[in-house]
């Protein structure tokens, strides 16, 4: 009978050995690079479309107790591509940001259609990008407005003669 604990024993140790060896470096590379992994290769997809301007936004607006920022918006001959990143106020609890549910909102009235979007979460809320279809005239400036159930916000966002020939 004590062979056998000292069997089960051993064998128990070798495998929280095995477990441990492929946990840890899984968890460090997981949290090193937590910046760094999902939708980082915005800037190669806009370069496809031939060449393009780049403006940095850095405007927020609550939802909630969450802070939804744009960063930087992208304007090539195709689209308008804004970069934003969604902030989770309780990291217990949080849900995806449904990024469908944001409108460009041109100063005639023009809705922009959706073309394209993507998140990727992180522990402490999620990076993303959504793409716009370019209108055929020049805007200078679009209205980013959030209006999901009962939440509503709005956000002006400098585009700088989008639209016109780069």
């Amino acid at each position: 009978m004590r062979k056998i604990f000292t069997a089960l024993t051993f064998l128990r140790r070798v495998l929280l050995f095995l477990l441990l060896a492929v946990l840890i470096p899984t968890s460090i590379d997981r949290c090193s690079n937590d910046g760094k992994r999902g939708i980082n290769d915005h800037v190669r997809e806009v370069q496809a479309d031939g060449s393009y301007t780049e403006m940095m936004i850095d405007r927020s607006f609550s939802i909630d107790d969450d802070t939804l920022t744009v960063d930087k918006a992208y304007v090539t001959p195709k689209r308008i591509l804004l970069t934003y990143t969604y902030r989770h106020h309780n990291r217990g609890y949080s849900w995806s940001f449904p990024e469908s549910t944001l409108k460009l909102i041109l100063s005639d009235g023009q809705q922009l259609n959706y073309q394209s979007g993507g998140s990727s979460g992180r522990s402490w809320g999620q990076r993303g990008q959504i793409s716009f279809l370019l209108p055929k005239d020049p805007i200078e400036k679009a209205k980013l407005v959030y209006d999901w159930y009962d939440r509503h916000a709005e956000l002006d966002i400098p585009l700088t003669k989008a639209g016109s020939e780069q």
